[in-house]
């Protein structure tokens, strides 16, 4: 085999074996953490829930009267409390520059992320 089509064939091998890991984990279910309103933890798999930004856990918010709102924590005990210890199916889409996983995820058919975008619409109206 000539020097340049054994590169050729490494480079394609290289390639496939990069888009690998996404594609080997198109589902991921189990028991999830919660780690931020966010950020859902499976089977040591951090999961980034698409089209969700939710601040952070630790971050708070400033009140109309000044006083400060654990925001951030309460956005992860609401997906905490939606979630309970019910299985989680997550359908993975991407990787972020964080390299978790970015998916839609669903709790006996809910999709969760929607679920997320409906409950801040309905407590900001």
């Amino acid at each position: 085999m000539s020097k340049r089509r054994h590169a050729f064939l490494l480079m394609i091998s290289l390639c496939a074996s990069y888009g690998a890991p996404i594609a080997a984990q198109n589902l991921i279910s189990g028991t999830a953490s919660v780690i931020d309103g966010d950020t859902i933890e499976i089977h040591g798999t951090r999961i980034r829930l698409h089209a969700i930004d939710a601040i952070e856990s630790r971050q708070k918010c400033l009140l109309p009267n000044k006083s400060e709102w654990r925001c951030g924590a309460d956005a992860a005990n609401a997906l905490a409390n939606k979630i309970g210890r019910a299985p989680v199916e997550c359908r993975v889409i991407d990787k972020d520059r964080y390299g978790r996983l970015v998916a839609k995820c669903y709790q006996e058919g809910v999709d969760i992320n929607g679920w997320l975008v409906a409950r801040v619409r309905t407590h900001s109206q």
